[in-house]
């Protein structure tokens, strides 16, 4: 895909309004999308010790986006957060999960580690649902 065609899909995206969240999770727009890839990545990739926890972010202008976040020293004001562990020799990404801030639904999220701080939150709820921590092999 070039990227003018990947920024004409992004600027596609167009979040609702927070008062069409459901249940108070603010990243409803891509919940589904963020299960399904998880998901199916599980099911055709298999992790390499060579793994990765990471932050990455997307530019985003949108100004309801209930996700968004303002960084007056970066380049891209507005961002959309997202926490990967990737695979760092075969530049895949294995686990997706939405930085929402403080957001007490938890939505898929294990209930034994809802109290954790976010960043702490979304390793171990990866590792939780994948049972790596359970894993013979390494």
């Amino acid at each position: 895909m070039t990227l003018s065609r990947f920024k004409q899909i992004r600027c596609a995206m167009h979040p609702e309004t927070a008062q069409f969240s459901n249940n108070g999770n603010k990243c409803h727009q891509l919940r589904h999308f963020i299960c399904t890839f998880n998901r199916k990545v599980r099911k055709i990739f298999h992790l390499s010790p060579n793994a990765s926890f990471d932050e990455g972010s997307v530019p985003m202008c949108s100004r309801i986006c209930p996700v968004r976040q303002y960084n007056k020293d970066k380049p891209d004001k507005f961002i959309v957060d997202f926490f990967i562990l990737t695979d760092a020799k075969n530049y895949f990404i294995y686990h997706l999960y939405c930085y929402q801030g403080e957001n007490k639904a938890n939505i898929d999220i294990d209930p034994t580690i809802r109290r954790l701080p976010t960043t702490q939150k979304a390793a171990a709820n990866y590792i939780l649902k994948s049972d790596i921590a359970n894993d013979p092999n390494g």
